[in-house]
């Protein structure tokens, strides 16, 4: 660096010169620099306005006549950091300067790239930080008093600027970009100068704010300075004076100065004194107007804005004149010396009155009194204050008279306001207060009011109102409304009024008092029409009114008398009577006509009886025969008999039939509550209305008695007041989900994308790559808990506190919910961590008391909520908690007692606690002079990536103390905060529950250390920590915080069963269950003669006997026998006859029947066995006990125990089936004779054998020679088998420890040893299961093929299918893109892989791409020349230990695929079972990859498990149906009715053509997933592919399979919209037809036809398929669209999916083409790369082609690059896409492949003899560079000239050759097609060869643009016109 120089202010125009800047004319208001600076660096800015160009940067001063800058460094420029080109002379040139001292003075700005002392002169230093930290040394405080230094950073975020003290104390600290501070030195100490300070130029924290100039000072002490010249101060005759005031003349001495102007207002005198000597002279301010702004006179007057030829006023007066006519002259305000004040007041006068408005043109108000103080309304006081000593009584005070003028021109006070005095006393004084308004030439006062009383007077009427009456004086008094209430003035309710006589057509009072009348009077009205009490007995008459009557009102209040006695229960409203009301009618012959439209069709229904009532009350009874009704109403009814022969008006009808009903329940007054906890009974004779007892079902029973003390009908209620518990659910996971979670997807800002509505979290380090900070914003991470909280798994992971009793910060403390780098199960576990170091990953939540109102700082400031945790005293956890170890990796579980179960109500936070709300705590309690004494602030949260704060520090050099300030980062803010230890976090708790104060007014302790807990420092830094039992924020405790994660509340009634007795005293019990009570208990016979009797629970009864349609006995108990028949599972059928003659008998799900008793099972009974054959218990037991025969006509079993067994021949003689000796052992003879043993008998209870060499205790076996011999090594003892020599005789085991082998059996193979065998049963009733069976198979490790092995037949291997498959078995039993299992026969291990008929795949299909597949399975010469069927399969194998080891050629095992699984709930390979591991890893093709890889982004392929369906009663879990979506249809079928309700085969039968569904049944509901011929297409070309087969192989280009599933609702065949054939150019023989389908077809109708609507919406996913306004038209396939109008073209949208490889010093590119092209072609693309993580972008290349790919080459080797793309149409560029994944070139790759070349080869069909050409032959040339390993392979990728992603061919094995020469078969014949190739070492692909294409279409043109709609071409006509004229 060269020597530092102070620029006075330069500033010059300027050009550029290659990496000159040549300095050209000086700048008006600037300087030019001086030859003595010539050699130093200069800190500049150069612009060009016009040209929108700058440049900022340091060079070298020189000189060449004119001076120049030679470039050293650009710093920023509008060339992304490269030089600017300025060309000519309006550019312009100036020192560089930061933003808020620019153009001023101090102007030295040095560069700095190191550490570096700092010089005691003003300067701006830049530091560039790119080389990383960097430190700066202040020079010292007592020498550099009012120093002012900057300090600014650029270029590398990662470094930072140390600024130290001489001392070598650190004063302050600068992230590494951007960022900036001023320093300035009082002398003492170094301070930063805050931001309004650097604006106002004001230090307010200096104690001695002096200034040294740099130059020397002129003139008298005290004296101000000015500039002479550039180098010299004079002195002005102004000089600071004392008390912080400035003097103006008198030499600096304050007796003589002319002008004083104080500057502070500190000292004595703070007076602004002018004119102090007294001098002759009016002060005069002109304005900028004519006139003179402000003038004081001699005589002591003062004018504002004096008019010319006007004079300031005199004799004290103030005026204050107008801004407008200034010949006018209006004086808008005059203070007169006398005391007057005038406003308006024209010229030449003076203000007549004390105060005096003139208004003369302003239409507004003329006087507005406003007050805007808050302490005290707008008044305004009229005060009289006459010097008396007394004020007379009725004096009048105060008037306000509203005036104007009369004709005469008089002024007439027209209404007077008065004020007087009524008493003068203090203490009782008494004001009145009157209107007066003039009548002619009198005054009349119409209102006075006082204390006493106010009165309206007009003539002779008066109105009066004291404090205890009020009176109307009037000669007519006239009250008019619709209603006049008097009430009482105090309370508002009704009061009492006193009338002499009221004369009204109605009164309504709430209370009439009579004073005449005598008590419990009636009234009655005389003959004067008077209210008098009744005459004698109370009575009172109603004229007409019936006997026996009960007065009622009607709507209106009048009162009536309809209703009678017997009409009415005296209930007090507990009893409530309603039926359907009479409707008034007229009748003619037989049909009545209802008078008004209020009938509703309920009323009344044909067949009714009904009663008409004429106006006479005559009563007759009909019956309905017709109705007619419009909108529900009922208009006539039509009767059964004559009604009448003419008209009959006022009839009124009732239906009879309709009855009523009659509501029992005590009566609650509905106006004071709603509830009513009575319950109710509902008599009903209503059709359709239930007769209803206790129908709130209150605990009440139901008797019914007929003639015997028994009740005949006992219904007991149950317990009486049923609890209301609560129950509910524990979640595996936080995001209410028993599966686990998967891994959030993040933003570029780290805000998940997943907000709330996803089973999903932040673990695993999910937000990596996208977003580098690991954590995530709160919230929005995926589904919250059942109580709403985010976040409890995830993230961070939050502290867990001890609330229950003391305990210690030496103490380790929990957290739970792991974090973002947590595994799953870490993240399911707690860690004990230590209570007093932040670790990596740990935050804070809160919780709360319940019903807390959160202050408005800490809901609103902080944005701190809560969600409210309820149901107490809930379910606990059954699983319990583990611990996990960090530092072993282990976990180990923890017991907590009532896991989960908190006793209260409370609130736990929604979110935990972010780095905003951390800040507020940091700058509250952590700021200040103080400093963070609590160490509340942890260094990773600002130096770390996961951290989110900053934190900004200054030291005080001298003396010692620390400020500090603390922000968030950018981005941060709604982060969790993260590093905080436990005492941090209790601290937080108590500052917010102490109501989170900021600005403190006492010491932090006092905030921190008590609260919610109580802190208490114990000697060696150790705290003890209590929570305070009121507090109302805390940490959650391991239960608060379980319960709030995992819990979904619930609640159910607890209550015991209701019992029913049928001629019962007493309720049963079950017999088989003594211990519970019978739900229904009949105490005599029960005969069922028709029908159905359902019982759900147990049947307990002493007999039963079934009888069929005949009375014959089917099922029958006698002699207190039982019949059980019990089933195993929940909801199986446990017995069922169906055609009991033939049918068959199904107890139990694995049918099991035990038939008991003492009699013979003979007779003619109908058994229910089928004629043909019976299988009794295949899997299960049968027992039969009989006293007598059981004659059985041919049985067949695999065991059979009876107590004697004996055979009839066929003429029925009794034989003996065993030859030989009594006792002896039974053996076969032949094939169907045997013989008994002599040797091997059953004597007297035990088995004997007599042969030769036996030995006692040990047992047999047979020797080489088949001899059977004693083994003398094993001998049988009492308590266990010893084998001597071999093992211990407690314990066994046979085998290898295998987890894989748990639950198996261990079984006889009938030769050889006992091996394990897969527990495969499956036990569950009314279920069917079923499984293509295993496969035997040779599997060969090194080619990874695998063939059918035909299975021995002795021994059987259970499970395995008989034989070699067939070709055809195969087509159901696999398919492509299969997960296939391969046991191990050996230890039944089990491995996944892929097969496919091809070494390397392909291994998913189907795909489009996948063309000309073959068969997935071939077949060939195998081992000994024997035929087999076998495949590829991928990744590989290898035998294991029992197989031979890891290096046998081949070995045997077991295959069977794990997609096609088997049909019943569960799929496979889900990790269900141990035999059962997940199928969904993924894998790699290379011949060495034989493990699964974990991470599917870097597989090549990965598994799949088989779909699977879920039956669930369980809430929160779902009922799912093919969960995977294979093509498996889904049928509900409906209710179908048959004659006997028969089994019709050919109706219900499943089907082999329907998928096994039934043959004639059409389904009610059915999801077909997958149309095998459904496609959709757009613009399709037409072409086939040569080996076409079906649409879900291939399928034209231009088209797309319709994978989607649709929906058919009472039909089984989906409603084809459009057949796509007709778009085919080409269609193959035999094509079945491509169609358009029906997402829903209902009833064989969909969108087009049976639909009826009022309205059509057309809408699609496409924004532009329908379009407002737009014309409909139909596409190619026949779909309704909208006519596309021409849009502007814009540019394009951003390419998507970048993708690539890296090479050397290269990387392969290739990405997607925009989804929108902006309606123009896309001309080019625009790459850029980044190897700074995107903070720079560097273009190296244009593509100046639209093709979607591109090698970059030039990049330099183990650099990381990440990559950006934007495409370029003619309107102009488009956006960037999102970065790509990094790429690293290496030397290690190979080079790229030179000289590919492509040809066609024709090759001839051998059936047809047709020459087709679908052959490509390639030839290249080697790489040059071979890499840092030999090239091993050859990759062919090829894709049609518009496809989306390239094929890959199984790679070319790399020779000694130049060159190579590969065939590619099997491509279509039309399209072209692009290939390209890449050599392949060890370390990975090299660079790609030249994309060269082959084919004979031509290269896609753009599409030619849509007609214009109202373009119709020429018109043509043809044929000739004539006019002709018809008469």
């Amino acid at each position: 660096m060269n020597n530092v120089h102070i620029f006075e202010n330069v500033g010059l125009k300027c050009k550029t010169e290659n990496n000159k800047i040549i300095l050209l004319k000086t700048l008006v208001g600037y300087n030019n620099f001086q030859d003595s600076q010539v050699g130093s660096s200069v800190p500049y800015l150069i612009r060009n306005v016009a040209q929108n160009k700058y440049e900022v940067g340091v060079g070298e001063l020189g000189k060449d006549g004119d001076f120049y800058i030679v470039r050293e460094k650009v710093i920023s420029s509008s060339n992304n950091g490269d030089p600017v080109e300025l060309i000519g002379v309006d550019s312009e040139f100036y020192i560089f300067a930061n933003e808020y001292n620019f153009n001023t003075a101090f102007n030295n700005v040095i560069l700095k790239d190191d550490s570096f002392d700092v010089d005691n002169v003003r300067a701006i230093y830049i530091v560039d930080t790119s080389k990383g930290s960097i430190s700066a040394t202040l020079p010292p405080a007592q020498d550099n008093q009012s120093l002012v230094v900057d300090f600014k950073t650029v270029n590398n975020a990662s470094g930072q600027l140390v600024i130290k003290c001489s001392e070598n104390y650190t004063v302050h600290t600068l992230p590494g970009k951007d960022k900036h501070i001023t320093l300035v030195c009082t002398g003492s100490k170094w301070v930063p100068l805050q931001d309004n300070q650097k604006q106002q130029s004001t230090f307010s924290t200096f104690s001695n704010p002096s200034f040294s100039a740099q130059a020397d000072p002129a003139g008298a002490t005290g004296s101000l300075q000015y500039k002479v010249d550039a180098t010299t101060f004079g002195d002005a005759k102004a000089f600071f004076g004392p008390n912080d005031t400035i003097l103006l003349g008198g030499a600096g001495i304050v007796d003589n100065a002319h002008i004083i102007l104080p500057t502070t207002g500190v000292g004595a005198n703070n007076d602004v004194i002018f004119n102090k000597q007294h001098a002759s002279g009016d002060f005069t301010v002109h304005g900028s107007a004519s006139g003179i702004a402000l003038s004081f006179s001699d005589s002591g007057g003062l004018g504002l804005n004096v008019p010319t030829g006007h004079f300031a006023p005199s004799g004290g007066d103030v005026i204050f004149y107008g801004s407008g006519d200034f010949n006018d002259a209006r004086k808008n305000l005059f203070f007169s010396y006398d005391g007057r004040l005038g406003i308006n007041i024209p010229s030449g006068s003076r203000p007549q009155t004390v105060a005096h408005f003139i208004n003369v043109s302003d239409c507004s108000e003329t006087l507005r009194l406003e007050n805007k103080a808050v302490c005290h309304p707008a008044n305004l006081t009229l005060l009289h204050n006459p010097p008396l000593s007394t004020i007379p009584a009725n004096s009048t005070i105060a008037t306000i008279a509203m005036s104007s003028k009369n004709s005469a021109n008089n002024e007439v006070d027209y209404v007077q306001l008065l004020g007087r005095v009524l008493d003068f006393t203090n203490g009782q004084t008494k004001g009145e207060f009157g209107l007066i308004v003039n009548s002619g030439n009198a005054a009349i006062q119409t209102i006075k009011t006082n204390a006493s009383q106010t009165s309206l007077n007009h003539g002779t009427s008066r109105l009066s109102v004291s404090d205890s009456s009020a009176g109307i004086a009037s000669p007519e008094i006239t009250f008019s409304g619709t209603s006049i209430n008097f009430v009482d003035l105090a309370s508002g309710q009704s009061g009492v009024v006193n009338f002499g006589t009221i004369n009204t057509n109605l009164i309504t009072p709430n209370t009439l008092k009579l004073d005449t009348l005598s008590t419990n009077s009636l009234l009655t009205v005389n003959s004067d029409k008077e209210v008098v009490a009744a005459s004698t007995g109370n009575a009172i008459a109603i004229a007409n009114a019936p006997s026996g009557r009960i007065l009622s009102t009607e709507a209106n209040g009048i009162v009536t008398t309809d209703i009678s006695l017997d009409d009415y229960f005296r209930t007090n409203r507990d009893v409530i009577y309603n039926s359907f009301p009479k409707r008034q009618a007229e009748g003619c012959l037989q049909q009545i006509i209802f008078i008004e439209p209020n009938v509703l069709e309920r009323e009344f229904s044909i067949g009714d009886q009904i009663e008409i009532t004429d106006a006479d009350g005559t009563v007759t009874y009909n019956f309905v025969t017709g109705i007619s009704s419009n909108n529900g109403i009922i208009t006539t009814l039509n009767c059964a008999d004559l009604i009448s022969s003419s008209t009959i008006p006022g009839i009124s009808v009732q239906s009879i039939t309709k009855g009523f009903t009659l509501t029992l329940e005590k009566y609650v007054d509905p106006e004071i509550t709603a509830l009513n906890d009575s319950t109710f009974i509902v008599l009903s004779t209503q059709p359709g209305q239930n007769t209803i007892f206790n129908g709130d079902k209150a605990n009440l029973g139901f008797t019914v008695y007929a003639d015997s003390l028994v009740p005949a009908l006992d219904i007991r209620p149950s317990g009486a007041n049923p609890a209301r518990v609560f129950t509910g659910q524990y979640y595996s996971y936080s995001t209410q989900a028993n599966s686990a979670p998967l891994t959030i997807l993040v933003d570029a800002f780290g805000r998940g994308t997943s907000e709330s509505a996803y089973n999903t979290a932040n673990f695993n380090n999910a937000a990596i790559p996208r977003w580098p900070g690991f954590v995530t914003d709160v919230g929005v991470n995926g589904r919250p808990s059942a109580f709403g909280t985010f976040d409890q798994q995830g993230n961070v992971a939050e502290w867990i506190a001890v609330n229950t009793q003391q305990h210690n910060t030496s103490e380790s403390r929990y957290v739970a919910g792991g974090n973002f780098a947590s595994t799953l199960e870490q993240m399911k576990a707690v860690e004990a961590l230590s209570s007093m170091s932040g670790a990596s990953g740990v935050g804070i939540r809160l919780a709360s008391v319940f019903n807390k109102q959160d202050s408005d700082y800490v809901s609103g400031v902080l944005g701190l909520n809560f969600a409210d945790i309820t149901n107490p005293l809930n379910i606990s956890s059954a699983t319990g908690l583990q611990l996990y170890n960090s530092s072993t990796d282990t976990f180990s579980n923890l017991t907590f007692s009532g896991l989960g179960t908190v006793t209260r109500q409370y609130r736990m936070g929604i979110n935990e606690i972010t780095n905003r709300q951390y800040v507020e705590f940091l700058n509250a309690i952590g700021s200040g002079n103080a400093g963070d004494v609590l160490n509340l602030f942890d260094s990773r949260m600002e130096t770390s990536v996961a951290g989110g704060i900053e934190k900004t520090s200054s030291v005080i050099c001298a003396p010692r103390n620390m400020l500090h300030t603390y922000s968030v980062k950018t981005d941060y803010d709604n982060k969790p905060v993260n590093f905080v230890n436990y005492l941090s976090a209790v601290r937080f708790a108590n500052w917010i529950n102490n109501g989170a104060p900021t600005a403190l007014t006492v010491s932090p302790d006092v905030i921190t250390e008590s609260g919610a807990y109580n802190i208490a420092l114990q000697g060696g830094g150790i705290y003890a920590i209590s929570k305070d039992a009121n507090a109302e924020y805390y940490l959650p405790d391991i239960n608060d915080w379980y319960k709030a994660a995992y819990f979904q509340p619930g609640t159910a009634v607890a209550q015991s069963g209701t019992s029913i007795l049928l001629n019962a005293n007493d309720v049963g019990t079950l017999s088989t269950k003594n211990d519970i009570q019978a739900a229904v208990t009949i105490g005599g016979n029960v005969v069922v003669s028709s029908g159905d009797l359902n019982v759900s629970g147990v049947l307990a009864a002493r007999d039963l006997e079934i009888l069929n349609d005949s009375g014959e006995s089917v099922i029958q108990t006698a002699n207190d026998t039982e019949i059980n028949i019990l089933g195993v599972e929940q909801g199986q059928n446990s017995l069922r006859l169906v055609n009991t003659q033939n049918g068959k008998l199904q107890i139990g799900p694995n049918p099991s029947l035990t038939l008991s008793g003492a009699g013979a099972l003979d007779g003619s009974y109908f058994t229910g066995f089928s004629k043909a054959k019976t299988t009794i218990a295949s899997t299960g037991e049968v027992k039969i006990l009989s006293q007598l025969p059981v004659i059985f006509s041919g049985i067949s079993t695999q065991s059979l125990t009876v107590n004697t067994l004996s055979f009839q021949d066929e003429e029925g003689n009794i034989r003996d089936f065993f030859n030989g000796p009594d006792g002896g052992f039974v053996y076969k003879t032949g094939a169907s004779s045997s013989n008994a043993s002599d040797q091997l008998k059953f004597d007297a209870g035990e088995i004997v054998y007599t042969g030769v060499e036996i030995s006692g205790l040990c047992p047999l076996y047979t020797d080489n020679l088949n001899r059977v011999r004693s083994y003398k090594l094993l001998k049988y003892e009492t308590d266990y088998v010893e084998l001597s020599g071999m093992f211990n005789p407690i314990e066994l085991q046979v085998g290898p420890d295998n987890t894989t082998l748990s639950g198996s059996f261990l079984v006889h193979q009938g030769s050889g040893p006992m091996k394990y065998v897969i527990n495969d049963f499956l036990s569950a009733e009314g279920l069917t299961y079923q499984r293509y069976s295993k496969r035997l198979v040779r599997v060969d490790v090194f080619s990874k093929q695998v063939s059918f092995v035909e299975p021995p037949i002795e021994p059987k291997i259970p499970g395995i299918a008989e034989g070699l498959p067939q070709l055809d078995d195969l087509d159901s039993e696999y398919s492509f893109g299969d997960t296939v299992a391969i046991m191990h026969t050996g230890n039944n291990e089990i491995e996944y892989v892929k097969l496919a008929a091809q070494a390397r795949g392909p291994f998913d299909g189907p795909d489009f791409l996948y063309v000309g597949d073959t068969p997935l399975f071939g077949e060939g010469a195998g081992v000994e020349g024997e035929n087999t069927i076998s495949s590829f399969f991928c990744p590989g194998v290898k035998g294991n230990e029992l197989d031979g080891g890891d290096d046998v050629p081949e070995f045997t095992g077991i295959m069977y695929s794990i997609t096609r699984s088997s049909t019943l709930k569960n799929g496979l390979g889900y990790g269900l079972f141990p035999q059962d591991p997940p199928a969904v890893s993924g894998f790699n093709c290379g011949h060495d990859s034989y493990a699964p890889i974990e991470n599917n982004e870097s597989a090549e392929f990965t598994f799949r498990p088989s779909s699977q369906n879920v039956i669930s009663t369980r809430p929160m879990i779902s009922t799912m149906f093919n969960n995977v979506g294979e093509n498996i249809d889904f049928a509900i079928y409906g209710r179908t009715k048959f004659q006997y309700n028969r089994y019709n085969p050919n109706i219900h039968d499943a089907s082999d053509e329907k998928g096994g569904r039934p043959s004639g049944l059409i389904p009610s509901f059915m999801v077909d997933a997958n149309i095998g011929n459904a496609a959709s297409g757009e613009l399709p070309s037409g072409v086939f592919f040569i080996d076409w087969a079906d649409a879900e192989k291939t399928i034209p280009t231009g088209f797309n399979l319709d994978q989607r599933g649709k929906v058919l609702v009472n039909t089984e065949t989906p409603f084809v919209m459009s057949s796509l054939s007709k778009a085919i150019s080409v269609e193959p023989s035999g094509f079945p037809t491509l169609d358009l389908v029906a997402d829903l077809t209902v009833n064989g109708y969909t969108y087009s036809r049976g639909l009826i609507t009022d309205h059509i919406y057309l809408s699609g996913i496409d924004p532009n398929t329908y379009i407002p306004g737009a014309i409909l038209t139909t596409d190619v396939t026949g779909r309704v669209i909208s006519l596309q109008p021409e849009l502007p073209p814009s540019v394009p949208g951003p390419p998507t999916l970048i993708s690539g490889s890296a090479g050397n010093t290269s990387v392969d590119l290739d990405w997607f083409a925009p989804v929108e092209n902006g309606g123009k072609p896309i001309l080019n693309y625009i790459v850029e790369y980044s190897t700074n993580n995107g903070v720079t972008w560097t273009a190296p290349i244009d593509i100046i082609n639209p093709n979607t790919g591109e090698n970059i080459t030039g990049l330099t080797n183990s650099l990381n690059y990440i990559f950006r793309v934007r495409a370029v149409n003619e309107i102009g560029q488009g956006q960037w896409s999102e970065p790509s994944a990094q790429f690293t070139p290496s030397s290690n790759f190979p080079g790229v492949v030179r000289e590919l070349n492509l040809s066609r080869r024709d090759v001839t069909d051998p059936v047809t003899g047709d020459v087709v050409s679908n052959t490509i032959e390639a030839t290249w040339a080697v790489p040059v560079e071979a890499g840092a390993s030999p090239i091993a392979q050859y990759i062919i990728r090829y894709k049609p000239f518009d496809g989306l992603s390239w094929i890959t061919k199984e790679p070319i094995t790399a020779t000694s050759s130049s060159s190579y020469t590969f065939d590619l078969t099997g491509l279509l014949s039309g399209p072209t097609y692009l290939v390209k190739v890449t050599a392949q070492n060890s370390y990975g692909e090299g660079e790609p060869s030249i994309e060269q294409s082959v084919g004979t279409d031509p290269p896609p043109t753009e599409p030619e643009p849509p007609p214009n709609p109202n373009d119709f071409g020429t018109i043509e006509f043809s044929g000739s016109c004539s006019t002709q004229i018809t008469t």
